[in-house]
């Protein structure tokens, strides 16, 4: 644990005081030395000038005292610091961090780069919707150049305090504390009056105000005509000190002196009555005085007078948590600022806020961790010794063991028959094992085949049964129509689990059966293959899926390294993707069901190779509709995490025409259009334009006549021909008119 400063210096206008303490018992200190010399400076004095004076008189006066600590608790002057007020949401941590330093920027006048602040929450009951916050802060460049002086004489600044908060300790610390009272505690020094407000037993207040004992000396200056140091001493110079030689009466003296404290005394108003103004605030009860001013004849009673409140003079030197030497007392009495410090240092302190730079408390913190941090460091000197021992130990083990398997395993010609047996039966109940583990793993790739058939079901369709192997699928069922059909088997076809090739339309007939009340088609397809696509491919079909529910989609496929499912097609176009689409998805076929590389991966263990997804679509002219369609395919292809797809690969396509246009988009250029870093224009270059292959338009079929029984002469579906349309090779409904080549094994 981080060790307390037990020296602290109080940086005033006008002088500048150094005390010394010592430790006396837990959570007490003890006065050793004090001292403090006068800077010398006008009331007007700029920062530069108080700390050139500061850095010659400092370094002399700890060396007079013969300061023997060197890490210091440093008191600014209250006039360097302003505070705030705020009400912010019940929330702890770094959320209340981040909403103080929001509020900060709303009420500090001053950027936050610019100030060193600190904050204190005060306590709240369990219904409440806000947390009181007193935040505190001080110019960066005033802190820091206080710090560089006290530097520059050999003490090191721990902690930094404005003059009011200490003032507020010291009350705090004393027996004088009264929380049933609303206490103004106020100090009147030479440039500044603080003014520290406590309600319900928490500072809720403090204010500095500018007129001080600095402005009474130049009150008589100006009245009188004399000079700065008469003045100062007429100040301080009781009635029965006066004689008969002196150029003034004390009536004149004292005139000026009332006239002065009136002005003080309306800054103090001033500053009760803002503070009566808020919310849940009430008014002072009584008042506690202390700083070199009100040493002068007279201050309290007049103060009292005219605040209409009880006024005492604080006693500085009657604190619980400080022992102070009977040399002393005289001189500390009226410090409230240093023997508030020096309660900061006895770890006693209600407000203990710090203003030092982020560099300091950044040490500080590390001190405190510091013997945290070195036994951990030996915990783990002591594990890694103990890991090492046990890993050699564990090495030797394995070793031995290794070289006994070795025997067992490699025995030679020495094994005995019974050895030669047992392996035997190992062998059998590996194979056996290896048989079961494949066929549980078909069994969950099925289930989810199985699943995709049902979820792909369209409108008006009705199986019958679905007879699911290992190799195949078979599909018998009935449709309103062959519409419904088409659009089935373009729903299977777009499936990751299968090709436009397996999905096979095997038979397709009216229904004779008149109970059925409205003519149907009883059709039966078959799957002749399954693909093994990725968790990747899977994830980005569903996802494109519903971005794309508004949209027909004709084809989506990825094409790896050395697939062969970007070859053109024969006119049947893409099977599967409805009667109307015999010829546009020509040159969109894809590889055999047999071929795992059409949606699979790479070995296990192995990278995935960079991929290329290929998408057909209807013929989109509007400019607007094809980027819409692009951001889709972007946002799925990030939802799903499909890293390897590096090219898209868009196909657009007629209603009843050859494909049309073919565009190869680079998928980095597609995110940053994404994203917003690429425009549309510059989007649009970056397009590659493919030439399309031409299809040949399919020679048409003439219909043949509907028996009477509902099928064609020419066998399959009658009037719609589905005998004709195209199901050997990659077409479904044939091209063009409907017509197409005689499909294979009708």
């Amino acid at each position: 644990m981080a060790k307390s400063p037990l020296l602290v210096i109080d940086i005033g206008q006008n002088r500048v005081k150094v005390m010394e303490l010592a430790p006396a018992s837990k959570n007490r200190v003890k006065v050793v030395k004090m001292g403090s010399e006068a800077l010398q400076l006008g009331p007007k004095a700029e920062q530069g000038e108080i700390y050139q004076r500061l850095q010659e008189v400092l370094p002399l006066l700890l060396q007079s005292l013969g300061v023997k600590n060197k890490r210091a608790i440093v008191s600014l002057p209250g006039r360097a610091a302003f505070t705030r007020r705020l009400q912010v949401p019940v929330v702890r941590g770094r959320q209340l961090d981040r909403i103080i330093r929001y509020e900060a920027r709303q009420h500090v006048p001053f950027p936050l780069e610019e100030i060193n602040m600190d904050y204190q929450v005060g306590k709240q009951g369990e219904e409440a919707s806000e947390l009181e916050v007193n935040l505190v802060a001080v110019r960066r460049e005033i802190a820091d150049g206080y710090v560089k002086i006290v530097k520059k004489c050999g003490v090191r600044t721990d902690i930094i305090e404005a003059a009011p908060l200490s003032i507020y300790n010291a009350y705090a610390a004393s027996a004088h504390r009264d929380v049933e009272e609303v206490t103004a505690v106020i100090s009147v020094g030479a440039s500044s009056t603080d003014i520290v407000i406590e309600q319900n037993g928490r500072m809720q207040f403090m204010r500095s105000a500018p007129t001080a004992g600095n402005h009474l000396t130049e009150l008589l200056i100006k009245k009188h005509n004399i000079e700065a140091d008469k003045a100062e001493t007429l100040k301080r110079k009781s009635a029965d000190q006066y004689t008969e030689s002196d150029e003034l009466n004390p009536e004149d003296v004292a005139l000026v002196l009332e006239q002065g404290f009136e002005h003080i005394v309306t800054e103090i108003q001033r500053s009760f009555d803002f503070y009566v103004s808020q919310p849940h605030a009430m008014p002072v009860t009584r008042v506690f005085l202390c700083g070199g001013t009100v040493n002068m004849e007279g201050a309290s009673e007049f103060l009292e007078d005219r605040l209409g409140v009880p006024v005492t003079i604080l006693d500085a030197t009657d604190l619980e948590t400080v022992e102070t030497p009977a040399e002393y007392k005289d001189a500390l009495r009226r410090e409230a600022g240093l023997m508030g410090m020096a309660v900061r240092a006895a770890g006693q302190a209600p407000c203990a806020l710090s203003f030092a730079p982020s560099a300091v408390k950044q040490r500080l913190e590390l001190e405190r961790r510091s013997p945290l941090l070195i036994l951990m460091a030996v915990l783990l000197a002591a594990m890694l010794g103990g890991s090492v021992y046990a890993l050699d130990n564990l090495v030797q083990k394995k070793r031995q063991a290794a070289e006994q398997m070795k025997q067992i395993i490699s025995p030679g010609e020495t094994a005995s028959p019974r050895l030669k047996e047992q392996r035997e039966i190992q062998e059998k109940y590996n194979n056996r094992y290896a048989r079961i583990f494949n066929v549980a793993k078909k069994r969950g790739v099925l289930s989810r085949i199985y699943l995709e058939v049902q979820e792909m079901i369209p409108q008006d369709i009705w199986l019958d049964s679905i007879d699911l192997k290992s190799d195949r699928l078979s599909i018998v069922g009935r449709a309103l129509n062959d519409a419904r059909i088409s659009t089935y088997m373009q729903n299977l076809a777009l499936s990751p689990f299968f090709d436009n090739d397996t999905v096979v339309l095997r038979n397709a007939v009216f229904s004779t059966d008149s109970s059925a009340g409205s003519p149907q088609v009883d059709f039966t397809i078959e799957i002749v293959g399954f693909n093994e696509p990725t968790q990747a491919e899977i994830k980005f079909v569903d996802e494109f899926r519903s971005r794309m529910q508004d949209t027909p989609i004709l084809a989506i496929r990825v094409i790896r390294p050395g697939d062969d499912s970007a070859g053109a097609a024969p006119s049947g176009g893409m099977g599967g993707y409805g009667g109307a689409m015999g010829g546009p998805m020509g040159g969109m076929g894809a590889a055999p069901a047999s071929s795992p590389a059409t949606m699979g991966a790479g070995a296990e263990g192995e990278p995935e190779p960079d991929a290329t997804l290929l998408i057909g679509v209807y013929q989109m002219d509007d400019q607007n509709e094809r980027l819409a369609l692009m951001n889709k395919i972007n946002a799925a292809l990030n939802a799903a995490s499909f890293s390897e797809i590096k090219t898209i690969e868009l196909r657009f396509h007629g209603r009843v025409s050859d494909e049309r246009e073919r565009i190869l988009i680079d998928r980095e250029q597609l995110a940053r259009f994404g994203e917003g870093s690429l425009g549309p224009e510059e989007f649009e270059k970056s397009f590659t334009l493919v030439t399309p292959s031409p299809s040949p338009t399919p020679t048409p079929t003439p219909t043949p006549d509907l028996s009477e029984e509902g099928e064609s002469t020419g066998g399959g579906y009658g009037m719609y021909g589905m005998g004709m349309y195209g199901m050997g090779g990659y077409g479904m409904m044939g091209g063009g008119m409907m017509g197409g080549a005689p499909a294979a094994g009708q």
